[in-house]
């Protein structure tokens, strides 16, 4: 697939946001966006959490990036399985709640952030 965050984003409308940085998709699809890459063949080398205003202007979340091409990490035959399989573990974790305060230093309280995840796509 030429481009999947393009292809999930049609499919899942207000739910990807597309840029030159990369493509985010909000944080309720990520695992969902996960299944989609692994099933069409696409392995992920990293992932990062970050908060997105509603003008399109991303704070990255600290604590919240994982390089995925660690070969000691991969439990897989594939990269794209392992690569896959660490995402969604990742993203179970921590990663299922919003970032807390002390992660988001430099926001805003009088602006509204969706909580999205960058994935940076071997493809």
């Amino acid at each position: 697939m030429a481009d999947l965050i393009a292809w999930f984003g049609q499919r899942h409308p207000g739910e990807v946001i597309v840029c030159k940085a990369g493509g985010f998709v909000s944080a309720p699809y990520a695992t969902e966006f996960v299944n989609a890459a692994e099933r069409t063949g696409v392995g992920i080398l990293s992932i990062e959490g970050f908060l997105v205003e509603a003008g399109g202007v991303a704070y990255p979340v600290e604590g919240r990036h994982r390089d995925l091409l660690d070969l000691d990490q991969l439990d897989c035959e594939t990269f794209v399985g392992s690569s896959c399989g660490a995402a969604r573990q990742i993203l179970a974790g921590v990663w299922a709640s919003d970032p807390t305060s002390d992660q988001t230093s430099t926001l805003h309280d009088d602006v509204t952030y969706r909580h999205m995840i960058r994935f940076i796509l071997d493809q």
